[in-house]
């Protein structure tokens, strides 16, 4: 499974390769307070290192609490704001 979203997200990007600058958010969670565990639910942050070397800046973060995960959409929406293109996962 990880093997097909990594090579899906990255042929969707491969047409951007060519840019100079990118933003991408990927949140991965296995745990919720309400919901049982997700199996594998952080396997989608193996897709930033793709998006690296694409040129994209990677804003990565696994289980993370609300507070953690509202930092890092501040610091990927200020990225986003300047950069050629932007990609949610």
């Amino acid at each position: 499974m990880r093997q097909l979203l990594l090579s899906t997200a990255l042929t969707f990007l491969s047409a951007g390769a060519g840019l100079a600058d990118g933003a991408a958010l990927i949140l991965g969670n296995e745990r919720y307070d309400d919901l049982d565990r997700v199996s594998r639910g952080d396997d989608v942050l193996e897709v930033g290192e793709g998006l690296v070397d694409l040129g994209f800046q990677v804003f990565a973060l696994s289980d993370g609490e609300a507070g953690n995960t509202a930092r890092a959409l501040d610091d990927f929406s200020e990225a986003a704001a300047e950069a050629d293109a932007w990609s949610l996962f």
